[in-house]
């Protein structure tokens, strides 16, 4: 189910006739129009890969926890909403209109540790890699979903985080993850054997200097406009799962001998459970 690294592969597709040409409205077009495309299913329009542009990659974070409170609140919209339902089908939201694209990422990695060898050969990357493009979900896969979903379900409704606070989530996780498969591509010489590390390579210091600067004026303003919020202990919390991301990133960037999409999905699910479970600290 290669769905991240194929899009990366074959992303952006050729647009249609009747396709706005985003080098008609310039590079601001271009740049937005690359990173709805890249992270969505259903995109307004598409570029050509000629036109694509690397650094709107890093739209992702933004672009992702926008869709997460559109879809949150229309459900807030209703009369009486049951508590947690809000932010719940958020996540649902989010995961259709983007077509589970972190999601299939996870499964897919945890499907290539179920054929694992503990070894350097040969024939185990290989088992990887055809897990990682095999089109079947395998049981590693199905069981790291389910703990997926669980820990949003958790979230959502057991913990009433709220929406506030899980759109934080959502924004944090990608820009972590983004980070630092920006960092394993520009430093590692494992993580550059893949397409995708050529293509975080690719991006320059100043869109990641964009993005964690935006990231945190978002988080500030957020904790400015709901004082249950705390800034410190979002701050705790992002550290935390900073570090347990990068472990997680680059141990399986050596295992895959490449930092592949799928990779970067996974951290992407794997840095949101994490900012769930501390989100009680900075959402109490």
């Amino acid at each position: 189910m290669d769905t991240e690294s194929s899009r990366k592969a074959d992303l952006p597709p050729n647009a249609s006739q009747k396709q706005t040409r985003p080098s008609q409205v310039g590079f601001r077009g271009r740049f937005w129009a690359s990173g709805w495309t890249f992270f969505f299913r259903w995109p307004v329009f598409r570029v050509e890969a000629s036109e694509f542009v690397p650094a709107s990659l890093f739209l992702g974070p933004f672009l992702q926890s926008g869709v997460f409170v559109l879809c949150a609140g229309l459900v807030t919209s209703l009369p009486n909403p049951p508590p947690g339902l809000a932010a719940f089908l958020g996540f649902v939201g989010l995961s259709l209109w983007s077509g589970f694209f972190h999601d299939d990422g996870l499964a897919d990695t945890a499907d290539s540790l179920g054929v694992s060898k503990f070894d350097d050969s040969d024939a185990t990357l290989d088992r990887i890699h055809a897990a990682m493009k095999d089109s079947r979900l395998g049981t590693f896969g199905v069981s790291a979903l389910v703990l997926f979903w669980m820990f949003r379900f958790l979230g959502a409704f057991l913990w009433d985080l709220g929406v506030p606070a899980l759109a934080l989530v959502v924004l944090t996780s990608r820009t972590l993850a983004f980070a630092l498969a920006w960092a394993l591509g520009r430093f590692s010489r494992s993580a550059n054997a893949a397409r995708s590390g050529h293509l975080m390579r690719s991006v320059g210091t100043l869109p990641l200097l964009g993005l964690l600067g935006a990231t945190v004026g978002a988080v500030a303003v957020t904790a400015y406009l709901w004082p249950s919020l705390s800034l410190s202990a979002w701050a705790v919390s992002a550290a935390a799962t900073l570090g347990l991301g990068t472990f997680f990133l680059w141990t399986q960037t050596r295992r895959c001998r490449g930092l592949s999409g799928d990779l970067i999905g996974a951290t992407v699910c794997i840095c949101e459970i994490l900012m769930i479970v501390l989100g009680r600290s900075f959402a109490a």
